[in-house]
């Protein structure tokens, strides 16, 4: 008996109801509100494709009948759109799409689990070959917080190749501390160094000084009598205590508190955990008080500083004083006096100089130490002595420098400076096809070629050879290698050049990864030895997949970039070197 063939059919029109559903009022169940900006969508689509939204729509209505749940920290309401799309099944236009809002969707589909948007972007974002001087900030924040390294080294280079308008730019100022850091240190940020010294100057006045803790903490502080609930002089009565005495209340006995004493250390806990999250927690480290002797650096190494863990001692001070705080309070009402002469008075909180909380002091204490440390990092890589004397006098007259000039002088006096001076970069990236097929790799041993690139009368080329792994003098069974080298050449009969260089195998998929290995030295090509490279760069079976698309048109494309050439000619007894 013949058996019955499976027939299988779907709806040919599921994109429509997708595009349909996104952000449709009629068809909606829940709205969020980004920005102001009102978005609709069905819960069922949101939960299933999200565990973090399907949380986030639980604990919403479980608490309130309102369709509306606020989303807070997203800047482009663009970037909450794409969110939508993609969980509808609607088309993202990635090629117009600005840089900044690309950035945010990666870190919002990391944050809300979406992880195979997460890893196509990135992948995307890694493949970014022009960029100008308005994005350049924000991709290499994102390139070093998710770790696209061949990313972050393009941008460095365009940082190198464009500094002195980059360290002018407004969006200098959003580079994140570790990346400041990065450029910092290396030879290449060419520029005037009192130029360099300003921009790193103001990075730490506007994120550390103007705009960091410093004036968050005085503005929330002002308004934390305004905060406490009504209830909690009635309370008081009672011998009650509110647990969240910082939430927004009704003008009701405001007169009351208004002289009031408030333990505010549970704010304060608050405050500096949010502000100094994003930080390395060495910088909250203060001087050891066993030890007097200066902190001394090694050349390109940032200020490192031994201490006790401040931040752990504090916080943890806060935390057993606000444990200890309702007993406290419900004492001093016990104990105030019922006669109608402190009718007009207010509750006082007594402590004993003891337990008494010393949020404020503490927390300053916590700002300024993070502040000078932040700041020792920064000019810990300023090269001082490259610096003009007149130069140095005439910047000290600005206000800028009035308000460092006390941290610049201690840092030159207790660093051992970087006096090394930078260089102008140079460097070029080549593109070379190399026609092959699978077969002829598979068996055949041979070179296959690139064609020449000439560069300063220097020909460079790139050649691929298969490679049988062996181990000892036996042939492994393991896989097949490709080996990819680089070869230079020159007209000279004696000559050397050394050159620091990357390898990159491209990959024709948009969310692929480009596979690149890097020298992290430089190596030298002589007359005699012209060729490096690697046996091992890529097996066989990651070459040939075919999702990898690493080989179309029978034609491997390699890219090479080579930096940091010095050339050196010893013809005719003469040494003439060119870099």
């Amino acid at each position: 008996m013949a058996q019955t063939k499976e027939l299988k059919y779907k709806k040919k029109h599921l994109d429509k109801i997708g595009e349909i559903m996104l952000n449709n009022e009629e068809f909606s169940d829940v709205t969020f509100v980004v920005n102001k900006k009102l978005y609709h969508a069905s819960k069922i689509m949101m939960a299933v494709s999200s565990k973090v939204f399907a949380s986030l729509m639980k604990e919403h209505f479980s608490k309130t009948t309102d369709q509306n749940i606020t989303l807070e920290d997203i800047k482009h309401e663009d970037s909450f759109y794409s969110i939508l799309c993609y969980i509808h099944g609607v088309e993202i236009n990635l090629t117009s799409m600005s840089k900044a809002v690309l950035c945010e969707i990666i870190h919002l589909s990391e944050h809300y689990e979406l992880m195979e948007l997460h890893t196509d972007l990135k992948c995307y974002l890694s493949k970014i070959k022009r960029f100008n001087k308005n994005s350049v900030v924000t991709l290499l924040n994102t390139a070093m917080t998710y770790d696209l390294e061949e990313l972050y080294e393009r941008l460095k280079i365009y940082v190198y190749q464009n500094t002195e308008l980059m360290i002018k730019h407004k969006s200098f100022l959003n580079l994140q501390h570790n990346v400041l850091i990065d450029l910092l240190k290396s030879d290449w940020l060419y520029s005037e160094e009192i130029d360099i010294l300003k921009a790193a100057l103001t990075w730490h006045n506007e994120n550390i000084i103007n705009s960091g803790i410093e004036t968050n903490k005085d503005e929330i502080m002002s308004r934390v009598d305004v905060e406490i609930k009504s209830e909690n002089i009635n309370d008081m009565s009672n011998n009650e205590v509110d647990d969240s005495p910082f939430e927004i209340k009704s003008e009701e006995n405001f007169d009351d508190m208004s002289n009031s004493e408030v333990d505010d250390s549970r704010f304060e806990i608050h405050l500096v955990e949010q502000f100094l999250s994003n930080y390395s927690e060495d910088l909250f480290d203060g001087p050891n008080s066993d030890d007097d002797n200066v902190t001394v650096l090694s050349e390109n190494e940032t200020v490192e500083i031994i201490a006790q863990d401040v931040t752990e001692h504090v916080i943890t001070k806060f935390e057993t004083e606000n444990n200890n705080a309702e007993e406290r309070v419900n004492n001093s009402v016990e104990s105030a006096s019922p006669d109608k002469s402190h009718e007009n008075k207010t509750v006082t909180v007594q402590n004993s100089d003891e337990n008494r909380p010393k949020s404020n002091q503490e927390g300053t204490k916590i700002v300024k130490m993070f502040s000078e440390n932040i700041l020792k990092t920064l000019l810990a890589h300023i090269r001082f002595f490259r610096i003009p004397m007149f130069d140095f006098v005439d910047a000290l007259d600005t206000e800028l420098f009035t308000k460092y000039k006390d941290g610049i002088l201690n840092v030159r006096k207790t660093t051992k400076l970087n006096n090394e001076p930078r260089s102008v970069f140079s460097g070029v990236t080549m593109k070379f096809p190399i026609k092959v097929t699978k077969e002829q790799l598979e068996l055949s041993s041979n070179r296959f070629f690139s064609e020449d690139y000439l560069i300063e009368n220097m020909n460079w080329k790139v050649y691929i050879q298969k490679c049988l792994p062996r181990v000892g003098n036996e042939t492994s069974t393991k896989p097949d290698l490709l080996g990819l080298y680089l070869v230079c050449g020159s007209n000279e009969s004696n000559w050397s050049c050394d050159v620091a260089f990357l390898f990159k195998l491209i990959s024709n998929k948009p969310f692929v990864y480009d596979v690149y290995r890097r020298r992290s030295s430089t190596r030298t090509f002589t007359n005699k030895c012209s060729c490096w490279g690697y046996k091992d760069f890529i097996s066989f079976s990651e070459l040939f997949n075919v999702d990898n698309e690493f080989i179309k048109d029978d034609t491997i494309t390699v890219e090479v970039y080579v930096g940091n050439m010095v050339f050196r000619c010893n013809c005719r007894g003469i040494d003439d070197e060119k870099k």
